[in-house]
C-alpha cells in the first residue's frame, strides 16, 4: 500500500537531506530505513514573491516485510532537526505534528488494519 507524504519546507537543501543524494529528486525507488520504498518524489519549487516554499511530495510504499515503526523514526529524525524550516507535514491528507509518535500514529491510520 502506498502512503501519501508531502512536506512544506523554507529549507531548500530538504530534498538532499531527506534521501542523502546529490539530487532531488532521485529516478529511481530509495529504500530507506524500515524497508520502507520512497517509490514516487517530487518536488515544487515555491514562489519567492509571494513566500517561497517546496513542496516535497513522496509516494512511500509499505510492504508487508516493512517495519512501519523504523520508518516512522527515521522521517522524524529527518525533520526534526530542520523543524524550524518545516512549514507543513501530511500524511494521508492530515496535518501531522513532528512527533515520533504523532507520525507513527498517521501513517498506521492511512494503512487501516494492513
Amino acid at each position: 500500500m502506498q502512503v501519501e507524504i508531502r512536506i512544506v519546507t523554507t529549507d531548500e537543501e530538504f530534498g538532499f537531506h531527506l534521501l542523502e543524494g546529490k539530487r532531488f529528486p532521485e529516478y529511481r525507488p530509495v529504500i530507506v530505513p524500515g524497508e520502507a520504498v520512497i517509490a514516487k518524489q517530487s518536488m515544487t519549487a515555491g514562489d519567492k514573491s509571494v513566500g517561497w516554499a517546496d513542496i516535497i511530495d513522496l509516494g512511500v510504499d509499505i510492504r508487508e516485510n516493512t517495519s512501519i515503526e523504523e520508518f516512522a523514526v527515521w522521517l522524524y529524525e529527518k525533520l526534526k532537526n530542520r523543524k524550524d524550516k518545516i512549514q507543513s507535514l501530511v500524511i494521508a491528507g492530515a496535518e501531522t505534528p513532528i512527533d515520533k509518535a504523532e507520525i507513527l500514529r498517521a501513517i498506521k491510520d492511512s494503512l487501516g488494519s494492513l
